[in-house]
């Protein structure tokens, strides 16, 4: 940020805290990935589409999210079952978008950087299906030059449609009748295994979903009125900005009934907020998952929650017992509530295979938010927790809890959590009949917080601790099997702008388990783990 652009800020009344915050949110987006000699891709908007039809006759649009892309094509491409893709409408570092050409074949995506590096390789599947264009006061056929309205799109939806929605703002109630929200799909409206349907930006545009009612209503539902099998399944929404009212997309499930919505939603590289009052207590999530195979990846979630903040009130909402369920890259900021991710139903159910990865989460007060919650579950539940950021935050509680199954926590940075000891509180702490590996984690705390403590009836004994670095408050607990009561600086690069990598020196560096292979295999720049004489600690690996 330059220096005119820090004196407006300063001019516009923005406080010196608030703007560290700024400064850090930004850093920690455009953490330096220069001396990355192969690029890496991390997940893609589309899984499956057609290569013909659509724009110019060549078939659908897809987005790839990675690291080291390089900053222009050059000499690089993509290619997709080794096809080379047909044009490239963007090209950065970390995002390219690109069409499919009429030869495109069911295979690996995979990135060749203008360095002649090639990435690793995310499945893609080529198939049939029709790919119309929306705008906001369309009224055609759904052509790039006569594109339709998004009620006609509710009239018209088949398994494996892909819908491009253009710039503009859809603020409507376009289908369905299950409350105030821009579409409550059904049965009608669903995907098949093979033949998902998705909702997707067009390249290079923005298009925003505002809610009917931003008191209370929301964007999109997979759920009509006919109740429990009435669902929309294998549906994605990806590039688009959600403003809900109490939230933005909800599966449609019943609290009450286990695994009760619709299955296999895909979430990506969309940004959510919604509007709800100061004391509003929704009582549910931004997003609200509610059975099995879902996928939240490279979503931005801000700009949401009461003041004070209300605990009931999260991000991700993992409810009514959902498994394999995989949320990972998303950056979570500006969020005034309880946990920012929550796994939990008031009846417990069995949640299996839960993978929190990669993620950033961040406040600007260290009292907006908490971190990542595992609630109540059955005994049989379990899953990781792993190469995540979580700085600035806690709201004298935690940065990650548990409550009941088996879980992994691996290699996340916890950086200035405040988790003071006056109440049932600790960075990371356990209740009830949880287990977990505690393992090559870097835990910085202020000085009046605890690192790892039990509470609920569990005791520390449920916890498996080696090889995590403590720092902040004096010694770790004598239970950790590596680093117990050292107290060291991991050494980041720039923790007050936001860089947590390491630095040469690092007590972090080739201090971490080897353990971890089987759940960490890279690092969250997607270099590969370990290097060097072994495994660092934290979410990055030194180099």
């Amino acid at each position: 940020m330059t220096r005119d652009a820090l004196m407006s800020l300063l001019d516009r009344g923005v406080t010196a805290s608030r703007l560290r915050h700024l400064l850090v949110a930004t850093a920690l987006l455009l953490l330096p990935v220069q001396v990355l000699a192969v690029p890496a891709l991390f997940y893609s908007d589309l899984d499956s589409g057609p290569n013909s039809g659509g724009q110019n006759d060549k078939g659908v649009f897809v987005t790839v999210w990675g690291r080291g892309l390089g900053n222009s094509q050059g000499n690089g491409n993509v290619t997709v079952g080794g096809v080379p893709a047909d044009n490239y409408p963007l090209w950065s570092d970390t995002k390219i978008v690109f069409q499919l050409a009429e030869n495109a074949k069911s295979g690996n995506i995979v990135v060749k950087a203008s360095n002649g590096e090639n990435s690793n390789g995310i499945p893609f599947t080529v198939r049939s299906g029709r790919i119309f264009f929306v705008s906001p006061n369309g009224s055609g056929s759904g052509s790039i030059t006569r594109p339709m309205s998004p009620s006609a799109v509710y009239n018209s939806i088949r398994p494996g449609d892909i819908f491009y929605l253009r710039a503009g703002s859809y603020s409507g109630s376009y289908g369905g009748s299950w409350g105030a929200r821009n579409f409550a799909f059904g049965r009608i409206q669903s995907g098949r295994a093979d033949k998902p349907v998705a909702f997707v930006g067009y390249p290079n545009e923005v298009a925003v979903l505002v809610a009917a009612d931003l008191n209370s209503g929301s964007n999109i539902v997979l759920r009509n009125n006919g109740g429990d099998t009435d669902l929309a399944h294998y549906m994605t929404f990806a590039n688009l900005t959600f403003v809900g009212g109490g939230s933005c997309v909800s599966g449609g499930g019943w609290w009450k009934t286990e695994g009760s919505g619709a299955t296999h939603g895909r979430l990506v590289g969309n940004v959510f907020s919604a509007r709800y009052c100061n004391s509003c207590n929704t009582m549910t999530g931004l997003i609200s998952i509610d059975v099995a195979g879902w996928r939240v990846f490279g979503n931005e979630f801000k700009d949401t929650g009461g003041n004070p903040p209300i605990n009931n009130n999260h991000a991700v909402y993992v409810n009514t017992g959902a498994d394999d369920v995989e949320i990972g890259w998303n950056y979570f900021h500006d969020l005034r509530m309880g946990h920012v991710i929550q796994v939990h139903t008031d009846i417990a159910y069995l949640y299996e295979d839960i993978r929190i990865h990669d993620n950033l989460l961040t406040a600007a007060n260290v009292n907006d938010s908490r971190g990542i919650n595992v609630g109540r579950t059955l005994p049989g539940s379990y899953g990781v927790i792993y190469n995540n950021v979580l700085s600035n935050l806690g709201q004298d509680f935690s940065a990650i809890v548990m409550y009941s199954g088996t879980w992994k926590l691996f290699n996340n940075t916890l950086h200035n959590i405040h988790a003071t000891a006056t109440r049932s509180s600790a960075a990371i702490w356990i209740g009830g009949m949880a287990t977990a590996e505690v393992r090559n984690n870097i835990i910085h705390v202020n000085s009046l917080s605890q690192y790892i403590a039990a509470y609920s009836g569990a005791s520390t004994s449920q916890l498996s601790l080696s090889n995590n670095l403590y720092f902040g408050n004096g010694p770790g607990p004598g239970q950790d099997q590596d680093l117990a009561g050292i107290n060291a600086d991991p050494l980041f690069v720039n923790p007050n702008a936001g860089d947590f990598h390491l630095q040469s020196g690092s007590p972090a560096v080739d201090g971490g388990h080897s353990a971890v292979g089987t759940v960490v295999t890279v690092d969250r720049d997607g270099v590969g783990r370990p290097r060097g004489a072994g495994f660092d600690i934290g979410a990055y690996e030194f180099r």
